[in-house]
């Protein structure tokens, strides 16, 4: 699938017409078409970003970077942090603690996993 296809796939999920999202991202319906067709597939990062906002869909898989659903490993961590109150608790009691104290606990804690 192209960029183009892509863009005009999650448009339609989102439930906007051509119109609607030229309008929403500040293009005209013809450079849009554009746009979707592959007729320009040099789409500037700016509006990219904008119709992956637009549409609640990461620009990266609007580009075809990365697969819909893929998460890098720093997003499912930074997830687990704001959804589990013991992984928070850690970090409040981190701030302030130098470098070598968290080295030491690292190191601690790969001694618990053995």
């Amino acid at each position: 699938m192209t960029t183009g296809q892509r863009i005009a796939y999650y448009r339609e999920r989102a439930g906007l017409s051509q119109v609607e999202l030229a309008d929403k991202i500040g293009i005209t319906k013809q450079l849009l078409w554009k746009y979707e067709n592959d007729h320009i597939t040099n789409i500037p990062l700016d509006k990219l970003a904008l119709i992956g906002e637009i549409c609640h869909i990461d620009p990266a898989v609007l580009s075809g970077w990365k697969e819909e659903g893929e998460e890098d490993e720093m997003n499912k961590y930074l997830e687990e942090l704001r959804n589990r109150p013991d992984l928070r608790m850690l970090l409040d009691v981190s701030r302030g603690v130098t470098k070598e104290n968290i080295e030491a606990v690292a190191k601690m804690l790969e001694g618990f996993s053995k």
